[in-house]
């Protein structure tokens, strides 16, 4: 195990490759051939998560470290009375890097994201909590709060806040999940009735303030990375910043 690794508090995994040969003293165009595309794999015990570090463009000293985080899921589907079985993969974290040091941060930060996503939250908060890196990670997500005053019925009665949730309650909303329009949308956030996030279908119309934000809340954090809500990736935060160009104009309430 290379000693940039070594040291790592890694996850329980089932397999391990190591085929990092890379000098962090010399210049990377001093050992081209020590940049290969497959630096690192670790997929944890239960085989659904694996960290992987490469380098690209591969031998070239111009390149740099993408670390990953891929989960993968599998499926059963019976079609006609034929069962047939299927595997998803997703990428649910991409960062790159020059920075040995700022390498390590990234593999830390997946190391932490593995324990979060693979362990039962309470469990977790009690075992990993402030344990593992000195910062959590963070993910853009799209940010709104729920209108005022909203109008309901063919009468257009101005009515607070929504069913669910109070007038200006902070909802962190999931990216387009089906083909509507971003009508209906998956949000996270705090009903009336108790402190406790929960997730449920809301109508956009009814969420105002869009914004772009850093959430490190790691109950958000998980609820996104593990249901098809926002990755950590970069080209995530292109895609909020323009989506609110737009939303304002779909919002609707009651000038009360």
């Amino acid at each position: 195990m290379a000693l940039l690794f070594k040291e790592m508090n890694w996850f329980p995994f089932v397999s391990y490759t190591d085929k990092w040969h890379i000098d962090e003293t010399a210049p990377f165009d001093m050992q081209t051939d020590r940049l290969t595309e497959r630096l690192l794999e670790v997929t944890d015990r239960s085989g659904a998560y694996t960290v992987r570090l490469e380098w690209h463009p591969e031998f070239d000293p111009d390149g740099g470290f993408h670390v990953f985080l891929f989960k993968k899921t599998e499926y059963k589907l019976e079609v006609f009375g034929t069962v047939r079985e299927d595997v998803v993969i997703s990428n649910l974290y991409h960062k790159d890097t020059r920075d040995f040091q700022q390498l390590r941060r990234y593999l830390e930060e997946c190391i932490y994201l593995v324990n979060l996503l693979s362990t039962d939250y309470v469990k977790w908060k009690e075992k990993f909590r402030g344990k593992t890196v000195t910062e959590a990670p963070y993910l853009y997500c799209l940010v709104g709060n729920i209108v005022n005053y909203r109008l309901y019925g063919e009468d257009k009665e101005p009515r607070k806040g929504v069913k669910v949730f109070s007038a200006g309650t902070k909802v962190y909303c999931f990216p387009p999940l089906w083909g509507d329009g971003y009508e209906s949308i998956k949000v996270i956030g705090k009903p009336k009735d108790s402190a406790k996030l929960i997730t449920v279908i809301i109508d956009a119309k009814h969420v105002t303030n869009w914004r772009l934000q850093k959430v490190y809340n790691s109950y958000v954090v998980r609820t996104m990375l593990g249901n098809g809500g926002w990755k950590m990736k970069q080209e995530a935060k292109a895609i909020i910043e323009n989506m609110v160009k737009w939303l304002p104009e779909r919002t609707e309430q009651a000038g009360i």
